[in-house]
């Protein structure tokens, strides 16, 4: 059995080296540049965080391949949404394993969707 902090620093290592190597970032956060001009990938993160904060950890991931899957369909080489999908499960990630089983997600849950995230984009991190 994987123990829990491994999954952690696991999970924690595949985000930071996705954000590097894709983005050039340092770190995994979503950064908005400008608050006057919303994107939409800028009112999306925003409504994660808001399922993520009333425990709706569920619905938030559902929301993020939705989105991914009509990224992809309208442009096959975009890659907005794996910056936000990084920030989620980083985000996610960070959150106590009490919060995360209230709310009916298991930590495997979010080293499972960082990976199919990575797949569906055809980035292959193993």
């Amino acid at each position: 059995m994987i123990t829990e902090d491994y999954l952690m620093r696991q999970i924690e290592i595949i985000a930071r080296t996705l954000a590097k190597l894709i983005f050039n970032k340092e770190s995994t956060e979503y950064v908005i540049i400008d608050y006057q001009l919303f994107k939409e990938t800028d009112v999306i993160h925003n409504q994660l965080l808001e399922l993520i904060d009333d425990g709706d950890i569920n619905k938030a991931e559902n929301l993020l391949f939705e989105k991914i899957e009509a990224e992809l369909e309208e442009n096959p080489g975009g890659r907005e949404y794996l910056e936000v999908a990084i920030d989620f499960y980083a985000r996610l990630n960070e959150l106590s394993t009490r919060f995360l089983d209230d709310c009916g997600f298991e930590r495997e849950e979010i080293d499972e969707g960082l990976k199919e995230v990575s797949e569906i984009y055809g980035i292959n991190i193993i």
